[in-house]
C-alpha cells in the first residue's frame, strides 16, 4: 500500500473496514460525495458501500441505513473522480461508511458530507410538536402556523 496523503485507506488486513465520522451533535445528512485517492503510482477507490448510523454517544448502537426495509448498497466510484449520492435523509451523531467492494489493495476514499445541524432543520414531527404546543389563539386571529 502506498503513502496516501489525500484520503483514507483501510488496512490491507482489515476484513470489515469502515470510515467513521463523529459530528459532535445530531446532524441531518442528505448527501455524500466520494472520490478515490492516488499516491502517484496507484489509484484506489471504493466501488460500493453501505452506511450505518448511531444517535447515541456510546458508539455501540449502530443501525444500518435502509430503504424500503432493505439494506441500501450505494454505488460509489468507477474511478478516482467524485460521485454524489443522495440519501432520503438520516440523522446521526455518528456515521459509518462500510466499503463492500473497492479497486486497489484496500478500501480508499475521500468524502464530503452534505446536510445541516438537526436543530437548524427539525424533522416534521418535531416541527408539528412545537406548533401543537403553542398557546391557544383567539378565534378571529389568523396564524398560518397554528394547526389547532
Amino acid at each position: 500500500m502506498g503513502d496516501w496523503e489525500d484520503g483514507w485507506c483501510s488496512s490491507v488486513a482489515d476484513t470489515a473496514p469502515y470510515f467513521q465520522v463523529f459530528f459532535g451533535y445530531l446532524t441531518n445528512v442528505t448527501a455524500i460525495e466520494t472520490e478515490g485517492v492516488v499516491d502517484g503510482n496507484t489509484d484506489a477507490w471504493v466501488e460500493r458501500y453501505y452506511l450505518s448510523t448511531s444517535n447515541s454517544s456510546d458508539q455501540e448502537s449502530f443501525v444500518n441505513y435502509t430503504e424500503g426495509g432493505e439494506l441500501k448498497i450505494f454505488e460509489a466510484n468507477e474511478n478516482i473522480n467524485g460521485k454524489n449520492v443522495s440519501l432520503n435523509g438520516t440523522s446521526a451523531h455518528y456515521l459509518r461508511i462500510h466499503p463492500v467492494s473497492y479497486n486497489g489493495a484496500s478500501a480508499c476514499m475521500r468524502i464530503a458530507l452534505y446536510g445541516c445541524d438537526s436543530e437548524d432543520f427539525p424533522s416534521l414531527g418535531n416541527l408539528l410538536q412545537s406548533v401543537d404546543d403553542r398557546p391557544e389563539k383567539e378565534e378571529n386571529v389568523f396564524d398560518p402556523l397554528y394547526l389547532g
